[in-house]
C-alpha cells in the first residue's frame, strides 16, 4: 500500500512533505554559504587575534607594545585584509597615536608573519592597524576612576596600513 494513497494521511500534510524536501537547503545549516563564510571570517579573526597579542608581548622588543591589546580585530572588507583595534592603556604612559603607528611600522613584518604561522590560509592577510584610546573599549561611555581630566578618555586615535 503506497502512503499517497492512503486516506489515513492528510493530502495538505503530504504535500507540505514534499515541498519540504525539495526547498531544503543541502549546506545543512541555517544560512548557507554566506554564514559558512562569515563563521570562517570570524574564525580567521580570533586566530589573528590570539597571534598578534601573543607577538606583541613576546616578539616585540618595545615596552610600548608589550603593553599593548588587542581589542578587536574584524574583516575588512573581507578576510583577506584585517582591521586591527589596539589598545595603549595608560599606564604605557603619554604616548601619541602617531608614535605608537611609527612603531607598529617598524615591527608589521614580524606580526603579519605570526599571524601567518598561525593560520592555514594560502596568503597571510594585509593588517591594518587602529590605536584606540583605552576608554573606548567602555561600553557604558562614564569616566574611569583614574581618569583625572574628566574628559572619559577622549584622546587620538590613528591608523595606518
Amino acid at each position: 500500500m503506497s502512503r499517497r494513497n492512503d486516506s489515513s494521511f492528510d493530502p495538505e500534510f503530504l504535500e507540505g512533505l514534499r515541498q519540504g524536501r525539495r526547498g531544503r537547503d543541502r549546506t545543512g545549516g541555517g544560512g548557507g554559504r554566506r554564514s559558512r563564510g562569515r563563521q570562517k571570517a570570524m574564525q580567521l579573526c580570533r586566530q589573528a587575534q590570539r597571534a598578534l597579542s601573543l607577538a606583541l608581548e613576546g616578539e616585540c622588543d618595545d615596552d610600548v607594545l608589550r603593553s599593548a591589546y588587542v581589542m578587536s580585530v574584524e574583516p575588512a572588507p573581507d578576510a583577506t585584509q584585517l582591521l586591527v583595534r589596539l589598545v595603549i592603556p595608560r599606564s604605557a604612559g603619554d604616548v601619541r597615536a602617531d608614535e605608537v603607528m611609527t612603531r607598529l611600522a617598524r615591527v608589521h613584518g614580524v606580526l603579519r608573519r605570526a599571524v601567518a604561522e598561525a593560520v592555514t590560509r594560502k596568503r597571510a592577510p594585509e593588517l591594518t592597524f587602529v590605536v584606540v584610546p583605552e576608554d573606548a573599549d567602555r561600553t557604558d561611555g562614564a569616566p574611569r576612576a583614574d581618569d583625572a581630566s574628566g574628559d572619559g578618555g577622549s584622546g587620538g586615535a590613528g591608523g595606518v596600513a
